[in-house]
């Protein structure tokens, strides 16, 4: 549960939570979860921000969000971030599924990449380690590095400038979407007749390096991946594959 929310805390008493005494399979369970909590970070900022200026909590039940789907009412344990990724925590011990009502929209569960459509009540497996967390079609989520693991800011430090070089942004193509990062640069999606347009507002401090994840297959509508990518109006080549990509260039790259 907490994994997806801004703060990932181990309840319990006595020293059977710690992680570090984890078994095997548990261990790995927690390092699945660990992983995706820390990529969310910057997604965390973003809304903790939000609620500082607005008061709009980070965390808020589908009814404040949709209020005309009456259906999605009931569950007092479901939840959305941000208005972008719902999340439906399974409560009953030994359950390995979660049945329970998707609000209106497009959604693509975080683990499967399997998309569904709402408002609907739907029944999805959710084996510990994989829980129903479902990302909005239409989303622009800024991400961490994915060889991140802490931002605790220590001496010596932990956190070396090679595990903080660049922002990550996960997209799912709709409607447009914009935000404003902690990181420094405002980021755009805009999804037109056969066109994705990007854009990176640079501030005057802050990331210079962002790699965007850009879902084709679940844009709404559909469309295949590009022949050409352009940058203010000039072509560019593309990488030779997509590891190369990930791990930056000089300018601007894709695959």
């Amino acid at each position: 549960h907490t994994a997806f929310t801004p703060i990932l805390q181990l309840g319990g008493a006595g020293t059977h939570h710690n992680p570090w005494l984890y078994d095997a399979e548990a261990g790995a369970i927690y390092r699945v979860l660990a992983r995706a909590h820390m990529d969310l970070l910057p997604f965390f900022r973003v809304h903790a921000r939000r609620a500082s200026e607005t008061g709009y909590p980070p965390l808020a039940h589908p009814s404040l969000i949709w209020p005309g789907d009456a259906a999605g009412f009931d569950d007092p344990y479901i939840y959305v971030l941000g208005g972008d990724i719902v999340v439906a925590p399974v409560v009953t011990p030994g359950a390995t599924a979660r049945t329970f009502h998707l609000p209106p929209g497009r959604w693509v569960h975080w683990f499967t990449n399997e998309a569904f459509e709402g408002p609907a009540d739907v029944t999805v497996d959710a084996p510990i380690g994989s829980p129903p967390v479902f990302v909005r079609v239409g989303a622009l989520l800024p991400l961490a590095p994915g060889d991140l693991d802490t931002l605790v800011d220590v001496d010596p430090p932990r956190v070396g400038p090679s595990q903080r070089p660049f922002l990550r942004a996960w997209s799912f193509p709709g409607a447009a979407a914009t935000v404003a990062t902690e990181e420094g640069p405002e980021l755009e999606v805009e999804r037109t007749a056969g066109e994705i347009r990007v854009r990176v507002t640079p501030a005057a401090t802050g990331v210079r390096d962002v790699r965007f994840l850009i879902e084709l297959a679940h844009a709404d509508p559909p469309m295949g991946a590009p022949s050409t990518v352009s940058v203010s109006g000039s072509p560019i080549a593309s990488g030779a594959d997509a590891d190369s990509v990930r791990a930056g260039c000089d300018g601007v790259c894709f695959f």
